[in-house]
């Protein structure tokens, strides 16, 4: 079962910052029955024609989350607080199927011009955290950077409906 990280809250109080009360006790029912849920992990480099610093730079002025997003994809942005540093939120609307979802991201890990990550808070995954890293290649070019891991949803239930989705 992953670890869980905690961040200061309001008031002094320790706030879990990736754990509805659901996944508690997802949580506690893995360690109960000794069961490992499995993280997946997605990779993703891609070169591009442009400067860390233009990128970084893209990615945080206002509104990148919606130009990242294809037009096709069926997702609204209900609220966002801040860019893409340390605290910064962002609460999605997702289609999964026929139904809809509510996806909320808190950012951390900013590091100005090279790096920030999106965790999960609440949403379609058990565990969520991408994290964006720009490496500059040369004063023109750059490597972008995804790295992901996840947890699916229902524990073994969705690990075998992913296999199974794969097969098809």
């Amino acid at each position: 079962c992953p670890e869980r990280r905690h961040l200061r809250g309001r008031g002094g109080r320790d706030r879990d910052t990736r754990r509805p009360g659901s996944v508690h006790l997802a949580m506690w029912a893995c360690r109960f029955f000794g069961l490992e849920l499995a993280v997946e992990t997605f990779e993703r480099r891609i070169v591009l024609p442009a400067s860390a610093e233009a990128v970084f730079d893209w990615h945080s002025r206002p509104g990148a989350f919606a130009r990242l997003t294809p037009p096709w994809e069926p997702l609204e942005v209900i609220s966002q607080s801040g860019g893409i540093r340390d605290g910064d939120r962002v609460e999605i609307r997702v289609a999964i199927g026929p139904f809809r979802k509510k996806w909320t991201a808190e950012h951390h890990g900013y590091v100005q011009g090279r790096q920030f990550q999106d965790i999960q808070l609440g949403g379609p995954f058990a565990h969520f955290e991408h994290t964006h890293r720009i490496i500059p290649q040369s004063e023109n070019s750059c490597v972008l950077e995804d790295h992901i891991e996840y947890q699916l949803p229902l524990g073994g239930a969705g690990r075998c409906l992913q296999d199974r989705k794969s097969v098809v």
